[in-house]
């Protein structure tokens, strides 16, 4: 884990590499607020109160567990608003592939092996049908339809996962399907706070767990 993107073991890139966490705190409120957030509070409310203490939290990311498509045209205009995408079969695979996102720009390509790949498809092809470092997030939907045409790729869309929503950009209602959201928050170089969010069946928030988390 780190403060940034990393909320799970699914990454196989270089945060795979980072230090060791130990939890040393936890704390769980079923009423009031934690900051700004409110128990009863929705996601989208959530979400801007998110944005208000982007800065002096320095909140960069929510992770979104659950937030899986499995067609191709419900991503569109999606894939600006998020730090990564992730393609892979419905069951996992080593070949699986992730997509890392910043500034607008593709800036790593990995396998779920942890292969750094400097385009992908890594065989080549025409440059419409293949996505390289540095090309530009608004335009890799495109590339994506013509791969998905390719023989031998069509299993690489059958699940699509947004996990990591970038702060800075709009609200996406999808983001509403998940009863859980986590954010991590620096406290200092070698500590940080994981806030657990958690809506229940009204889609409304039922409990907010803060962990106290120390680099080793």
């Amino acid at each position: 884990m780190c403060t940034s993107l990393v909320y799970t073991g699914c990454f196989k890139g270089p945060k795979e590499v980072a230090p060791p966490k130990q939890t040393i705190t936890s704390d769980t409120l079923i009423s009031g607020n934690y900051w700004a957030f409110a128990i009863g509070d929705n996601h989208a409310t959530i979400y801007s109160k998110v944005q208000d203490l982007r800065e002096e939290k320095s909140i960069n990311t929510i992770f979104v567990p659950n937030n899986i498509f499995t067609n191709l045209t419900a991503i569109k205009d999606k894939l600006p608003l998020y730090h990564t995408l992730y393609l892979d079969a419905t069951q996992a695979t080593a070949n699986g592939v992730q997509l890392f996102f910043e500034n607008g720009k593709v800036k790593n390509i990995y396998t779920n092996a942890g292969q750094l790949l400097n385009n992908w498809p890594w065989t080549g092809g025409a440059d419409n049908q293949i996505i390289r470092v540095e090309n530009e997030v608004s335009k890799i939907y495109d590339k994506l339809v013509n791969i998905k045409e390719m023989a031998g790729y069509g299993g690489y869309f059958e699940k699509m996962s947004l996990f990591y929503k970038d702060v800075k950009t709009d609200y996406d209602a999808d983001m509403a399907t998940s009863n859980k959201w986590v954010l991590s928050s620096p406290v200092s170089e070698k500590v940080f706070l994981r806030v657990n969010i958690k809506f229940n069946s009204s889609a409304v928030v039922d409990s907010i767990m803060v962990d106290r988390v120390e680099t080793e």
